[in-house]
């Protein structure tokens, strides 16, 4: 077996567009999602949210308030745990992988997330995908969850965390994609760790 060729997600305007894209359809999606657990599954309720100005505005902004506090601890959490679901269904193949969360603590931003194999390990392409998709799934599965609790400020707070993580998600799905076009059944593949992986033909 010999190197084939590497694959590089380019941040071009390509794909740009299917990031923004797929941010377009998940906000979409939380916001039904959102209105529909505010009025019980009715959108005819009330006239905003299920909030009645006369007596529920303060949750309103006590909601916001809400978000405003949980944002960057949430999404900092939230990455690592992303990380480590990576981490985690590699290591249950039988691979040899480790996770970094790097935090610009003066901007109290994330600066890179980034799950780490072997150096010489090879990866089989379903497994490669497995290992890929696991946040994803996870945070699809989790927004599901989060709908059936009953108070309304806790759910939607959490569900407005992991639409964020769904959304961060795109770089996973872009390269999920790159490797189900290029690659086949029976080819491994090695990542670097800086969104790109080299192919190698079985």
């Amino acid at each position: 077996m010999k190197d084939n060729n590497r694959i590089k997600l380019k941040d071009n305007f390509k794909e740009k567009l299917f990031k923004n894209a797929y941010a377009v359809i998940i906000l979409a999606v939380g916001i039904s999602i959102i209105l529909l657990r505010a009025n019980n599954g009715s959108l005819n309720n009330h006239p905003f949210l299920g909030i009645r100005l006369d007596s529920d505005l303060v949750n309103l902004y006590g909601f916001l308030l809400i978000i405003l506090i949980i944002t960057i601890p949430g999404t900092i959490i939230l990455t690592y745990f992303h990380e480590l679901i990576h981490r985690s269904i590699a290591r249950k193949l039988g691979y040899i992988a480790n996770f970094e969360v790097v935090i610009n603590w003066k901007k109290l931003k994330i600066k890179e997330a980034v799950c780490h194999f072997g150096k010489e390990e090879t990866i089989q392409r379903n497994k490669f995908v497995l290992i890929l998709m696991g946040p994803l799934i996870t945070f699809f599965s989790l927004s599901f969850i989060i709908f059936f609790i009953e108070n309304f400020l806790l759910s939607v707070s959490a569900m407005f965390l992991i639409a964020l993580k769904l959304i961060g998600c795109s770089g996973d799905l872009l390269m999920f994609i790159q490797a189900m076009k290029k690659t086949s059944r029976e080819d491994s593949l090695k990542y670097d760790g800086n969104k790109s992986f080299t192919i190698i033909k079985g």
